[in-house]
């Protein structure tokens, strides 16, 4: 299934990696179901790139055009995700990214009733930056079987510009492992506190 296809509902927030963010604007250009959010989304700009595709029907595009680059801006859509709910479930896109100063990858969150991002990831760990030509990532998360909404996108934190193509959202088997996001500061556990004295 491609995921231009499927439409989102209105967002009210959006939170990845601990910084809230809040729905700017959909581009002209870009399907009615791909907005911009992001925790500085006015210094970013999505549109549909037709000259950098991969696809040739074109490409979403995320671009840091003003400002520090010291937020991050987001590409995505949502959708209600009755037919995923209770599977391990599989996003993929190509990427293409140019001069990324802090980090770009493809991100999957499900939300619950009861608990916002019940299932996250947004690929930190893999550390893209700098420049790369097309490669293919994905995701993978078991989406719970009461999850209300399934989000997902590019992120682009820092400065730069990445271009996402040829997505698609599948149900896999349990052979295929789930993605494992990573604390930006991850503490060891410890029985007793460490004091200074």
């Amino acid at each position: 299934m491609y995921l231009a296809l499927l439409s989102p509902r209105t967002l009210s927030l959006l939170v990845l990696a601990g910084s809230l963010a809040t729905p700017l604007a959909k581009a002209a250009s870009l399907p009615a179901d791909w907005l911009l959010a992001g925790s500085r989304s006015l210094e970013y700009q999505i549109d549909l790139d037709t000259r950098n595709t991969l696809s040739g029907h074109g490409a979403g595009s995320l671009q840091h055009i003003r400002g520090k680059g010291d937020g991050f801006g987001t590409l995505m859509t949502e959708f209600d995700p009755a037919d995923y709910a209770g599977k391990r479930v599989r996003l993929s896109g190509w990427l293409r990214y140019r001069d990324v100063t802090g980090r770009t990858g493809l991100w999957m969150r499900a939300d619950s009733p009861d608990e916002f991002a019940s299932a996250f990831y947004n690929s930190q760990d893999l550390k893209l930056q700098g420049s790369r030509d097309w490669t293919r990532y994905s995701v993978v998360l078991d989406i719970p079987a009461d999850a209300e909404r399934l989000s997902y996108g590019v992120l682009l934190n820092g400065r730069g510009r990445v271009w996402l193509d040829s997505m698609a959202l599948e149900v896999v088997d349990d052979a295929v492992p789930v993605s494992v996001q990573v604390s930006a500061k991850s503490l060891p556990s410890k029985r007793s506190p460490a004091l200074l004295r």
